[in-house]
This record gives structure tokens, sequence and C-alpha cells, in this order.
């Protein structure tokens, strides 16, 4: 079965939206570093927090090999999409 990530959600992540998205892959040191390339990464946002300190939004998401803590600014910078919910009043 072929999963349809058909929905732009750019800016509008909910906690149970199953979502793809690009994350950008760094090689080097922190000093120096060089972009390699984009990883597609498929999974479900399982928690949404907000840094005490900063302030920044941070999705927690649920993936295939763990979890993965990403801010915002970063899940959005290349696009999301998001599978089509059973009941779409519930989101």
């Amino acid at each position: 079965m072929k999963v349809c990530y058909s929905i732009d959600c750019t800016g509008d992540c909910r906690i149970g939206d199953e979502i793809k998205f690009e994350k950008a892959v760094f090689k080097g040191d922190w000093r120096n570093p060089a972009f390699s390339h984009l990883e597609t990464i498929e999974g479900k946002i399982v928690k949404i927090g907000k840094g005490p300190k900063t302030g920044q939004l941070t999705f927690t998401v649920e993936t295939s090999s763990g979890h993965l803590r990403i801010r915002a600014r970063n899940l959005y910078r290349n696009g999301v999409f998001r599978k089509k919910w059973d009941d779409e009043n519930a989101r």
C-alpha cells in the first residue's frame, strides 16, 4: 500500500499528524559545515513543546528508527506534507 502525503501542512503541524519532510544533512565539523544532501523523513508527531529559555517551538517526531526532536524553523524550512486523517474534524 502506497502512503500518500498530499496535504501541505507547512506552518500548521499538530500532534497526531503523519508527516513527510526533508532535512538538510551536513558534513565536516561544526566550525566549517558543508551541505551534503537532503534526507527524506517520514514519521508521526507525538509531542510539541516550547523551550523555557528561548521559547522556540520543538516537535518530537516518531520515526521507524526512533524519536527525532526538531525545531519548527528546521521542520518547516523545505515544506511539510501530511496524510489525510480518517476524521479531519478531529484534527
